[in-house]
């Protein structure tokens, strides 16, 4: 029996201790987070959940697979409605007022569209579960609904694009909305890769300038 958790494979070893019904326990892998038990009379919800209560200790607890599958399928099917019916919208009043607007405006337009079908797509991708041969789910995928991963960027991108469409039919100007895209994007990468890449140069060439008076002593202090 394999067993999935997300949990210290010490606290697991713990628990099936206790009940002392199971045998042959070894990891899969150490970074592996599957547990593989022989002859054990345990169920594996059992073991999940006393497992959830051991490793939580005030904590909140880790969502299980079939939760995170179901907040993902529902997640998908919000902002897949979103993108379906802000481009309605905006792709309707632009032929009905089809004298109102540029070429420039329906150029957008063909870019938002793509812009959403290629966000819901990665998200698709990224919490796409996997299931062993008997059903089982053995992976549920990356969870959209965690904060600070990349799925909150990606349906931040779906909100700015659908707002930028719908108030586009007001002014183009409203395109300019889309900039904060890339913006964002930009300060993204600051903060995270080139903002301490810089501050670790900066530290490391104060270290050498530092070092370097101290050999000129040590010369001077030798001629001496």
């Amino acid at each position: 029996m394999v067993v999935k958790t997300d949990y210290e494979f010490d606290n697991v070893l713990k628990i099936i201790k206790e009940y002392g019904k199971c045998s042959g326990i070894r990891l899969n892998s150490k970074k592996s987070s599957y547990v593989r038990i022989n002859n054990c009379k345990l169920g594996p919800q059992i073991l999940r959940e006393e497992t959830q209560i051991k490793s939580s200790k005030g904590k909140q607890a880790t969502k299980g697979n079939k939760q995170v599958i179901e907040e993902n399928v529902a997640t998908l099917k919000f902002y897949r409605n979103m993108c379906i019916i802000f481009s309605f919208i905006c792709i309707l009043f632009s032929f009905i007022f089809y004298g109102s607007f540029g070429a420039f405006h329906y150029v957008l337009l063909i870019v938002t569209v793509s812009i959403h079908l290629s966000s819901y797509y990665f998200m698709i991708s990224m919490s796409k579960p996997r299931y062993t041969d008997n059903g089982v789910v053995l992976d549920s995928g990356n969870d959209l609904n965690i904060e600070g991963g990349i799925a909150e960027h990606v349906k931040d991108i779906i909100i700015l694009t659908a707002g930028a469409q719908l108030t586009s039919l007001l002014s183009t100007y409203f395109w300019c909305l889309l900039i904060l895209a890339p913006l964002r994007a930009f300060w993204l990468m600051w903060k995270h890769f080139i903002g301490p890449w810089l501050c670790q140069r900066s530290e490391e060439s104060n270290q050498f300038t530092e070092k370097k008076p101290n050999k000129n002593e040590k010369k001077i202090k030798r001629v001496r």
